[in-house]
């Protein structure tokens, strides 16, 4: 399972709890949860940190007792989750994951995929015209009605352009 896929996860069950929680802010995320289940407990550790860290989206408040480096004697509550509190900017930056999410090309429809090539000819056609000593009229190709100018003549024209 990848980073991506691992990330998913976390933040289905973080939008989960969210639903589940009483004030919308904060969720908890249980070890043994079926969505977070297969991701060991150091790795959504990670993940979560990362959120908090690098995105700033979220702050972690809670750990599992298991998780919980240099305890020297046995809690008298054993936790099993991990408390988070949503800061104001995590709507925002999932609507920006979701899309980032979905505008990958793998997820882009046949039609999609034909105005995004298109665009692209485009741009490159662009490009190649400014940087061209030629100007290629397309029009001209086209058009075989020229008053006094027969087709050869067209021809010869074009290349010369």
């Amino acid at each position: 399972m990848t980073y991506e896929d691992k990330l998913k996860l976390v933040i289905e069950e973080l939008l989960e709890g969210r639903k589940a929680s009483i004030d919308g802010n904060s969720a908890k995320i249980y070890s043994k949860s079926t969505l977070v289940s297969k991701i060991p407990l150091p790795e959504i550790k990670d993940i979560l940190k990362g959120l908090e860290a690098r995105e700033k989206v979220l702050t972690v408040w809670a750990t599992p007792t298991a998780l919980d480096a240099g305890a020297v004697f046995i809690p008298a509550v054993i936790k099993e989750y991990f408390g988070v509190a949503f800061n104001d900017n995590f709507d925002a930056w999932y609507a920006k994951f979701l899309i980032s999410q979905k505008s990958k090309l793998g997820n882009l429809s046949r039609s999609n995929f034909t105005g995004v090539y298109s665009l692209l000819h485009q741009i490159n056609q662009n490009f190649e015209l400014a940087s061209s000593e030629k100007l290629v009229l397309q029009f001209i190709e086209n058009h075989y009605q020229i008053d006094g100018m027969e087709h050869a003549d067209l021809v010869e024209l074009q290349e010369d352009y």
